[in-house]
C-alpha cells in the first residue's frame, strides 16, 4: 500500500483505528543488516500492547462520510464549483458554488462548505485545486462524490 493510499484511508475511518504494522525485515544479499532478522515479517506492536490514546485533531468519521452521485444534465453541466478554504486555512478541496436549478443543486445532498475526498473513487488528498477540477470534468456522465459536512 502506498503513502498516498494509507493516508486516504485513515482519512475515511472511523474515529478510532487499531493498526497492526510489519515490516519485511528480509534484506538483499548486498545489504548489511543491524541485527539478522527472526522471520521474513517482523510485527511491530499489536493492539493488546498499544496503549490507547486520542488525538485532539478532528478525524473523518464514517458517518460523516457522505457517498453523493449526480449525473450531469445534458449540456454536461454539474452546477457546482471547486474551491479552497481561503478563511479559515484548511487543507482540501470544498464546494464552493452551486448553481440554483442545476444536477447539484436539485439532487440537493451537495452544500456550499462541503469538503470532497473523492471523485469518482480518486482521492482528491493532496492533490492541487486545479487537478481537482480536472478530475471533475472527466467525471461524465455520473459524478461519485464522498465528502463531509
Amino acid at each position: 500500500m502506498s503513502h498516498f493510499d494509507a493516508v486516504s484511508f485513515l482519512r475515511m475511518a472511523p474515529n478510532e483505528v487499531t493498526l497492526r504494522v510489519c515490516r519485511n525485515t528480509t534484506r538483499p544479499d548486498n545489504v548489511a543488516s543491524p541485527s539478522p532478522p527472526q522471520s521474513p515479517w517482523k510485527q511491530v506492536g499489536s493492539p493488546e500492547s498499544a496503549p490507547s490514546t486520542r488525538s485532539n485533531t478532528p478525524s473523518l468519521s464514517t458517518q460523516d462520510l457522505q457517498i453523493i452521485k449526480i449525473k450531469r444534465n445534458n449540456a454536461g453541466h454539474l452546477g457546482m464549483s471547486l474551491t479552497l478554504d481561503l478563511k479559515s486555512r484548511r487543507q482540501g478541496i470544498f464546494v464552493g458554488n452551486i448553481t440554483p436549478g442545476l444536477p447539484a443543486e436539485i439532487e440537493g445532498s451537495i452544500q456550499c462548505g462541503d469538503e470532497i475526498h473523492s471523485i469518482n473513487g480518486r482521492s482528491v488528498s493532496g492533490i492541487g485545486l486545479l487537478e481537482a477540477r480536472r478530475v471533475l470534468d472527466q467525471a461524465i456522465p455520473l459524478v461519485k462524490l464522498q465528502a463531509t459536512r
